[in-house]
């Protein structure tokens, strides 16, 4: 996974795994009732209070990690979770000689209490080129927390199930804080990760009741904010040149053509940009690879020439008499403004709550994108699809199961004042509400059936439901 960024460009074609996969959250509970602890914050799932973290950049803890790290130790916890996710559970019998080990540990602990993480990704010099090596690292990392939590919490050790979580908990924060989407969508496969251990303490019958923890944890959506604000703009971190244009400056057609044939490289070769030919043979009918410049209607380019004239003219930079604009510096100029107009307009909606966000993102990607593309078909910076919706919805996902967790939670601490009893309705929980449904804004889906509680998200293109069972 020493991989490029991920750049608008790319459109996210290089971790499909993490954004385009079809997912489901099923969990069956079978609960202690608890109360939640006294002091209420006796659990903490991140280190939040100020006396329990320390001055240091984090991301220099994690390298040192992944020194003491090898190959040979993540493939084994990665055969042992798969084994263990197939329904082999005496798989994680062998997972002790991989996971005890206290030097990591105590490295890991280190990292999680550190202040700041700063991973100096070089991203103003390289750009598109920028390598991401740590990811790797952290996502095996990741699943090393994962069996280790696992092992902890089905052996009836849930304090040290929760301290391992805390590490992957704190180690996801800081995976984010490199500005980049994968960087996010890593970050999320860990939270999901440690959601996993979090469940098998949950349904341990020494489980502590973890309301206010998970109550406490933050939204994801700062997340998704901040490493799109990067991937909005990733065109002028791959070519500087457009970072010029960004800023009203004017740049050659050699430097346009330099522009275009950049981004003809970043696209895969196995899947050029192509526009529909008419009347053309059969072997043709798939299309060509696009020449922005050679490929636009006459009447695309009077208009991108007048718009070009209009802007300069008014710049003082272009003499209104000047009876030719450069072609190339035209359409460079319109198909790169039309471009970041739209981004713009589908990645302003990441600061809306996943309720308007998701619809709104969806009907971009599947409707006004297509219709885009199809009206300037020559614009080679419409020749990949953006993925806002799958990757809001991956950050969603991870929020709306920190509050299906927390319902769960506010369902035991319920029973546990009311004769161990499932509540009729979740509104009837008081002292611990039940959140709503971040996906949706509305509570979640409830119903009492014969001796156990569903709660669900049915309407959801990745849909949730929890069995609860009362521990007698």
């Amino acid at each position: 996974m020493k991989r490029l960024i991920l750049t608008t460009l790319l459109a996210l074609c290089a971790c499909p795994h993490l954004v385009a996969q079809e997912r489901s959250d099923k969990k069956s509970f079978e609960i202690t009732p608890a109360a939640p602890p006294v002091p209420a914050l006796k659990y903490q799932l991140l280190f939040d209070n100020y006396v329990a973290r320390r001055p240091g950049n984090a991301a220099i803890f994690y390298f040192r990690v992944m020194l003491l790290q090898n190959e040979e130790v993540n493939n084994k916890v990665d055969a042992i979770l798969q084994a263990f996710a197939k329904g082999d559970a005496k798989a994680l019998d062998q997972a002790d000689p991989y996971i005890n080990r206290q030097g990591i540990l105590d490295e890991l602990d280190l990292a999680a209490r550190c202040s700041d993480c700063d991973w100096q990704d070089p991203l103003h010099e390289f750009g598109y080129k920028t390598l991401l090596p740590q990811l790797h690292f952290l996502r095996d990392l990741g699943w090393w927390l994962k069996l280790r939590g696992l092992r902890e919490a089905l052996t009836g050790k849930p304090d040290e199930a929760l301290s391992t979580a805390r590490l992957g908990y704190e180690m996801s924060r800081k995976t984010a804080a490199s500005p980049t989407l994968i960087s996010g969508l890593v970050a999320m496969h860990i939270v999901i990760s440690m959601d996993d251990v979090l469940a098998a303490v949950m349904d341990s019958p020494q489980s502590p009741n973890l309301y206010w923890a998970l109550r406490q944890f933050p939204s994801q959506r700062p997340i998704l904010q901040s490493d799109t604000a990067m991937e909005r703009l990733s065109a002028a971190f791959a070519m500087p040149s457009l970072k010029n244009v960004l800023d009203g400056q004017e740049i050659s057609p050699s430097a346009w053509n330099e522009t275009f044939k950049t981004i003809k490289d970043i696209i895969d070769l196995n899947h050029p940009a192509t526009i529909p030919v008419k009347g053309s043979t059969a072997a043709t009918q798939q299309g060509i690879r696009v020449d922005p410049v050679r490929d636009s209607s006459p009447e695309m380019l009077q208009q991108a020439q007048g718009q070009y004239t209009m802007k300069h003219r008014d710049l003082g930079s272009v003499d209104p008499a000047q009876a030719q604009v450069d072609s190339t510096q035209a359409l460079g100029e319109f198909y790169f403004l039309n471009f970041t107009i739209q981004y713009d307009e589908l990645y302003k909606l990441t600061g809306l709550p996943y309720p308007q966000l998701l619809p709104r993102a969806k009907e971009f990607e599947s409707i006004r994108w297509p219709r885009l593309k199809s009206e300037q078909p020559a614009n080679i910076f419409f020749k990949t699809d953006p993925a806002v919706f799958k990757v809001a919805q991956r950050f969603a996902y991870v929020d709306r199961q920190i509050a299906a967790l927390a319902t769960v939670q506010a369902i035991s601490a319920y029973a546990a004042g009311h004769g161990n009893q499932f509540p009729a309705k979740l509104s009837d929980i008081i002292d611990t509400p039940a959140p709503e449904n971040p996906e949706t804004g509305l509570p979640f889906e409830y119903k009492i059936d014969g001796d156990h509680a569903v709660l669900a998200d049915s309407t959801s293109e990745e849909p949730l439901e929890y069995t609860i069972k009362i521990r007698k």
